[in-house]
């Protein structure tokens, strides 16, 4: 059995849905280098566990487990600030949102939009803190539009099936308390 199959597996069996390996959709957001890709394809099953929808590893990475989109910055920003606001940031470069200027421009011009991804992130580091684990919102896109997730990381090599499944056990029950957190705010 391939890791990918083991990790279907087990994935299924703690969440009690249906993932699948599949090949990554041409122009999806995954990392370079992607080992394989695991993903819940059954919408019955997704509505039932949106915390968890996608598992990948990186090549000679990490795995993954990403719940489904919990947003994007033109809808945040429309909410907030209405469509013409929305459609001028389009104009925004995300792929510099770990710079602290780009941040601090993102802030005095959206403070709302930066207020939700700073709580986000509260969240995902309170219930990592607690639960041992590795959570984070991630992102994906650059230029106008910016997709946020929420994310566990496992630093596993090979693991055997009973570490496998005490860790991803672990990671979904953390990923389950903070997706129900963050849909709570």
């Amino acid at each position: 059995m391939t890791e990918a199959e083991l990790v279907r597996e087990v994935v299924s069996g703690v969440t009690g849905a249906k993932f699948e390996v599949v090949s990554p959709p041409p122009g999806f957001p995954f990392p370079k280098g992607l080992e394989w890709l695991v993903r819940c394809r059954s919408l019955p099953d997704i509505k039932k566990v949106p915390y968890l929808n996608t598992v990948w590893r990186e090549a000679d990475g990490p795995v993954w487990l990403e719940s489904l989109v919990l947003g994007d910055s033109v809808d945040w920003i429309g909410l907030a600030y209405g469509p013409e606001m929305a459609d001028e940031s389009l104009n925004l470069d995300y792929a510099r949102m770990d710079d602290a200027a780009f941040k601090a421009e993102l802030g005095k011009r959206f403070p709302l939009v930066l207020e939700r991804l700073e709580r986000y992130s509260g969240i995902a580091a309170r219930v990592s803190a607690k639960t041992k684990t590795h959570l984070e919102i991630r992102r994906a896109g650059s230029g106008g539009m910016i997709v946020f997730t929420l994310a566990a990381r496992m630093n596993v090599t090979r693991p055997s099936r009973a570490s496998l499944l005490r860790r991803v056990r672990g990671n979904v029950g953390a990923l389950r308390v903070a997706y129900s957190e963050i849909l709570e705010l």
